[in-house]
């Protein structure tokens, strides 16, 4: 018997009045992730994971929605008591269930089983690339001794947090392209220890073409392979990308930011008669971008020519050339593209909030970040 009475599964139930906001606040900050929906008898009903959040998010469900619209009512559960054969037979017949609620003869939520717990998924090594080869031209000065990934952000250069935020999300096996001052990167991570593995192109392969340097190494990789641009700072949960991914049965999965663009005209809107329907000054329009994090299977690396410039753009086309599916994943996290001086400032204030441990700051001391 699994079953740990202990722990207190209450602060993940909300009820079935509860809005999309309510169900992200319990996500985010409990520790079963999961956001499990009862109704006036506190009866199980449903449930709310990472995934259905970001699938509502894609569809521009409003935080104020009912959580009923994005809620799956048809999840896996098991009755209390139960038996080790029966958690590991859902957990092998459903392989990408993480999370099975256990139901009281009533109905009554009483725990939770997280599969990581019981060891009952295949051990693999995650696998991650950090595309660092680019020049960085549009920050002019800043980059002309030093590569954009060793731009210092903070208390460190920009790359070390990459490696950090994958290191904490259980990546073991870290690869990292170079070209410009390919040398400066190799010695800083190895002045920090690490058995990072380094992808040297020797002419510029564009933002993919060097992803074929994997082949090699493919033997070795037993689940999908994440990839960063080396000029994005970002806390994203990449055990979630992985996850969504592995849910969606996609060959390749782009993440993508929300941001509200700005027109600077205002629009206006006519019939057919050129009768005016209305004038819009200056509005805003939210869109989706490539966010320049990427998950994909192993075997897509072959659809790459060695030697050959390639643009991550060329390989997206390719792929939907040939039928296969391509998921998306919305970034609710923090994320940042460093592309531009502005954004660079932004950077030195951002990492004070998203990625100092703040216990460690001493209050009488200002701290004080390098930034032009």
């Amino acid at each position: 018997m699994f079953h740990k009475c202990n722990r207190d599964v209450t602060k993940n139930i909300i009820s079935t009045s509860s809005t999309m906001k309510d169900a992200i606040d319990i996500i985010d900050s409990t520790y079963f992730g999961i956001a499990l929906v009862t109704d006036e008898q506190k009866k199980f009903v449903g449930l709310i994971t990472d995934g259905d959040v970001r699938r509502a998010v894609m569809k521009n469900f409003s935080l104020n929605d009912s959580v009923l619209l994005s809620m799956n009512k048809n999840p896996q559960f098991i009755y209390h008591p139960y038996t080790k054969e029966q958690v590991k037979a859902i957990f092998d017949d459903h392989p990408l269930v993480i999370q099975i609620p256990i139901l009281n003869n009533i109905g009554n939520i009483v725990d939770v089983l997280i599969r990581h717990e019981y060891e009952l998924n295949l051990k693999t090594k995650k696998t991650a690339v950090i595309m660092a080869g680019g020049e960085g031209s549009r920050l002019k000065e800043l980059t002309k001794n030093t590569p954009k990934p060793l731009l210092p952000i903070g208390d460190k250069p920009l790359i070390e947090t990459i490696y950090n935020v994958l290191i904490k999300n259980g990546f073991e096996r870290i690869f990292i392209t170079v070209n410009y001052k390919s040398d400066l990167i190799i010695e800083h991570f190895k002045k920090m220890g690490t058995d990072v593995q380094f992808l040297t192109e020797r002419k510029k392969l564009g933002t993919a073409g060097s992803l074929a340097m994997l082949k090699d190494s493919l033997n070795l990789v037993n689940s999908p392979i994440v990839i960063i641009n080396g000029d994005i700072l970002t806390n994203i949960d990449f055990k979630k990308l992985l996850f969504d991914h592995c849910q969606s049965n996609s060959e390749f999965t782009i993440s993508v930011k929300q941001i509200d663009v700005e027109i600077p005209y205002g629009i206006v809107n006519a019939r057919e008669d050129l009768s005016l329907i209305s004038l819009d000054e200056k509005p805003k329009k939210s869109i989706f971008i490539n966010a320049g994090v990427y998950c994909v299977n192993s075997d897509i690396i072959e659809l790459i020519d060695d030697n050959t410039y390639f643009d991550m753009t060329d390989l997206i086309k390719k792929i939907l050339s040939m039928n296969k599916k391509i998921n998306v994943f919305p970034i609710r996290e923090y994320w940042l593209d460093i592309g531009m001086t502005q954004d660079y400032k932004k950077a030195q204030l951002d990492y004070l909030e998203y990625f100092c441990d703040k216990s460690n700051i001493d209050k009488n001391n200002d701290l004080t970040f390098k930034s032009t």
